[in-house]
């Protein structure tokens, strides 16, 4: 590491060295100023020579202190050079005293540093190479001789850009070329700091720094530079160029002009006509290359891949009183770009699978068609693949993309002239389509003409279920992701119906929607005002004595009377709002059971019901600890129903929240069991106390015999596993009867009462 930059160092030296004698031999008037420059240079340069040479500490300590005392002679060279290349006014002799004080005090401070140490002391460092270098580590007095530094170097710099803002523009190539030296310098020191390195190579910038100012003050010449670059950029340039005199007769191109058109010095004559053949049918092409005025235009040619697209500018060269001299042609190739932009623009507007329009331009042309007005009716068609998740796992990627590809397939082939169709989302197709040309017979007999096998074999060749969403559009202002949601919502009556396929968008589903987003607006306040409260509905033992109830949710509407909980309670158990009417449900059973503390009520129990959506969206162990000590209340007193969804939807996670509920002291029941598939296998790990049967597991057989014995086993079961049964919808002496047979422990259902009030709850257990 050290060898190598011991390297560079001596090589740059040897440059500057050898810029010292060029300079010696020039006869500028700046040349003087330039050779103090470069010798000042070559002290700092020796100083890093020997601190990179040697690993005797003190040979270090006097490198550091060459290094440091020579940047200060820069420093004071440099800015001496700037002020006669500037041509500024000779500065005046106090304030050059000034300067000369400052730089000589600091380099006093340097030397002092040898027996003060508050510059810099050095610090021994192994590098990776095994070799021994000496680290430079400020103190106060380098970071002064730093700052010093920064002030010179701006001062320096400052002074071209206030000579490059009062010159003319035809002079200020000689100073910015300077000047971005010199920033070069600053920001190769600003870049080493950053950089942070073991070994500071500083001295690269500032002897490339010193190298630039000798070529841009000595042998720089802005003129001859100026026409090399002019003949190398037109020569290389990537655009075609010809020029041609005032009888059209070519007399340049360039090597882009034989590389695009075959055109050198060999055809030059020939440029006219070869262009002509080249760029078929162009319009530029006339008059023996002699325009009448400027002009740009784009220029396709060819067909298919082997199409060409070119930018032609031309530009008429006059003199200064307006005589023609000739005719500039510059041709760019545009094919690239062209094709390129034209396939992003096919991207972005365009779905990459089934190249399809997507989503954005489909809605576009949709309000185009619509903006017309011309009084057509149109609808709007939704299909979408049922279970296509499934698809995907069973099939694969591939197989599923290859489907969506045909159903896009059978799209086009099916689709009316002057409809628009695209592809809506992952396995959603949208068409809108003039009324009467396509009805909901003739889309069902559409999709099933997919997927019907036949001896030719259907277009669609895997199982695949389509639902389609049929919106016919009476109200053109509805924007159309609307008219989509509607076919959505029609497709959602009919998502797990295999048999039908076509479902209408009416008045009744509108309603219901309409319904929905109505009682999910007026819930918040509906829970404020007390509009949603609870019933109870009484449980009874064996022996006919009230044990507690089951707490429902009510709503009273101002305006549409007294709900039944199947109009709201599915819509907010779909969108997940039920968390909050069960909070609300659960806040009012447990100031319920406060309220009866002290009173013959306190023995008495209420469940209340889980939501697996409340697992979701609440902290249940938190909220129903916090209710209980808010209340004050025994958790026993407090039952909670959950059903078997709930274990099956996040079975680990929601075990552990139940048992750290029952471990608390609530007692945990399981509501409906036996009506799922999984319940006598949920018994081995879910946490209940209770389990609850719903009666109408007997009237969903036509073997009630059959029925009876399963029931009686899965009283029994909960008699050996220690758990309480209760028998919900019980209706029928004979019912009860049987079940107290069987040994079931408690009894709820309209048998003994329906759900009711909380004052007429309290009466009957008063």
């Amino acid at each position: 590491m050290k060898q190598t930059y011991l390297i560079e160092l001596s090589l740059l030296t040897a440059l500057v060295v050898f810029c010292i004698f060029r300079t010696l031999r020039s006869r500028k008037q700046i040349a003087r100023s330039v050779l103090f420059v470069l010798c000042s240079i070559v002290i700092p340069l020796l100083g890093n020579i020997i601190i990179a040479a040697s690993e005797d500490p003190v040979i270090c300590n006097a490198g550091y202190m060459l290094f440091l005392l020579g940047t200060n002679f820069v420093l004071y060279t440099l800015l001496d050079f700037s002020l006669q290349y500037c041509s500024f006014p000779p500065m005046k002799r106090g304030l050059w005293m000034a300067v000369t004080a400052i730089l000589t005090a600091d380099s006093v401070s340097v030397f002092l540093n040898n027996f003060y140490m508050h510059c810099y002391t050095l610090e021994e460092t192994l590098l990776e190479s095994g070799e021994i270098y000496y680290i430079l580590k400020s103190g106060p007095g380098h970071y002064i001789h730093l700052a010093l530094s920064a002030v010179f170097l701006l001062a320096i710099a400052g002074n071209f850009i206030w000579k490059m803002t009062r010159s003319a523009a035809l002079y200020l190539e000689r100073y910015a070329v300077i000047f971005l030296s010199i920033v070069f310098v600053g920001a190769w020191e600003f870049y080493i700091v950053l950089l942070d390195r073991t070994i500071d190579r500083s001295m690269i910038g500032l002897a490339v720094g010193g190298i630039l100012l000798y070529f841009f003050a000595i042998e720089y010449r802005p003129v001859f530079l100026k026409r090399a670059l002019h003949e190398l950029l037109v020569s290389n340039l990537s655009d075609a160029v010809f020029f041609f005199d005032a009888d059209g007769v070519a007399i340049y191109a360039n090597t882009a002009a034989a590389s695009l058109f075959g055109i050198d010095s060999r055809n030059l004559a020939d440029s006219a006509k070869i262009l002509g053949e080249k760029i078929t049918g162009s319009a530029f092409i006339k008059n023996g290359m002699r325009v009448e005025k400027d002009f740009r235009t784009q220029v396709e040619v060819g067909e298919g891949d082997g199409r060409k697209y070119y930018d032609v500018t031309c530009r008429r060269m006059e003199d200064k009183r307006g005589n023609y001299l000739g005719t500039f042609f510059g041709i760019q190739d545009d094919t690239i770009l062209e094709k390129e932009s034209r396939e992003s623009l096919f991207r972005q507007t365009h779905d990459q699978l089934t190249g399809m329009i997507n989503r954005d331009v489909f809605i576009d042309r949709v309000n185009q068609k619509i903006a017309q007005k011309t009084g057509e009716q149109y609808v709007m068609i939704l299909s979408d693949i049922a279970d296509f998740k499934i698809i995907n796992e069973i099939y694969g990627r591939d197989t599923a993309d290859r489907i969506l590809c045909d159903i896009a397939d059978s799209i086009r082939q099916v689709a009316h002239e002057g409809s628009v169709y695209c592809r809506w989302g992952a396995d959603q197709f949208a068409a809108f389509a003039k009324r009467g040309v396509i009805t909901p017979e003739l889309l069902e007999e559409e999709i099933r003409a997919c997927f019907r096998p036949d001896e030719s074999g259907s277009r669609i060749r895997y199982p695949v279920v389509i639902h389609a969403g049929f919106y016919e559009v009476t109200e053109n202002e509805l924007p159309v992701a609307a008219m989509v949601d509607r076919c959505q919502l029609a497709i959602a009556m009919v998502h797990d119906d295999y048999q039908r396929i076509v479902y209408v968008y009416d008045d009744e589903l509108r309603q219901k929607r309409l319904w929905e987003q109505r009682v999910n607006t007026e819930l918040p306040g509906a829970l404020a005002s007390g509009q949603i409260f609870p019933y109870l509905q009484p449980q009874y033992s064996s022996s006919n004595a009230l044990t507690g109830a089951e707490v429902l949710v009510r709503w009273q509407h101002p305006e549409e009377g007294f709900l039944a909980p199947y109009r709201f309670i599915p819509i907010f158990e779909k969108n997940g709002m039920i968390a909050k009417v069960d909070l609300h449900i659960w806040e009012e059973a447990c100031r319920i059971l406060a309220s009866w503390k002290g009173t013959e009520r306190e023995r008495l129990h209420l469940s209340v019901n889980i939501s697996p959506k409340d697992f979701y969206f609440l902290d249940l162990y938190e909220t129903f600890t916090e209710l209980v000590e808010k209340y004050g209340l025994d958790p026993a007193s407090l039952h909670l129903e959950v059903t078997e969804t709930v274990v099956m939807n996040d079975a680990v996670e929601n075990i552990r929240v139940i048992n750290r509920l029952r471990d608390y002291g609530f007692v945990v029941e399981m509501d409906d069991f036996g009506s799922g598939y999984s319940s006598f296998n949920l018994l081995r790990d879910m946490p209940v106390d209770v389990l609850k049967i719903d009666m109408a597991f007997l009237g969903k057989t036509s073997h009630p015999e059959k029925a009876e014995m399963i029931l009686n086993n899965i009283i029994e079961l909960a008699h050996q596993l220690n758990l309480i049964s209760i028998a919900e919808g019980v209706e029928l002496e004979d019912q009860l009867r049987m079940l107290k047979e069987m040994g079931c422990n408690i009894f709820q259902g309209y048998y003994f009462a329906k759900p009711m009030p909380l004052e007429d709850f309290e009466k009957l257990a008063a």
